[in-house]
């Protein structure tokens, strides 16, 4: 196990906060990302918006945030052109 450094994507020990993140589509125009949002068997560990964010003791670790700026545009691009194919459908 190597600890991750203030910054940097949280480390992996367990694999649970890992594992909780998800993402489901509503409708055309809506998406919705993040720990614990597809299932409650997936549901969020309650240390998840600690590692995220932070705490007084700790710097955040913000995987999330990391995974928005690294793939962001193109996660972007590769929605639209699922909304538009499932519009075209109808």
């Amino acid at each position: 196990h190597v600890a991750s450094a203030p910054g940097e994507t949280h480390a992996n020990l367990s694999g649970r906060l890992r594992r909780s993140i998800g993402w489901k589509v509503s409708g055309t125009h809506e998406m919705e990302w993040g720990y614990g949002v597809v299932q409650k068997k997936d549901e969020a560990p309650y240390y998840a918006p600690y590692v995220e964010e932070g705490t007084t003791r700790m710097d955040a670790r913000p995987s999330l945030g990391n995974a928005v700026r690294v793939v962001g545009d193109r996660v972007g691009g590769h929605f639209a052109r699922m909304f538009e194919r499932e519009r075209a459908k109808l």
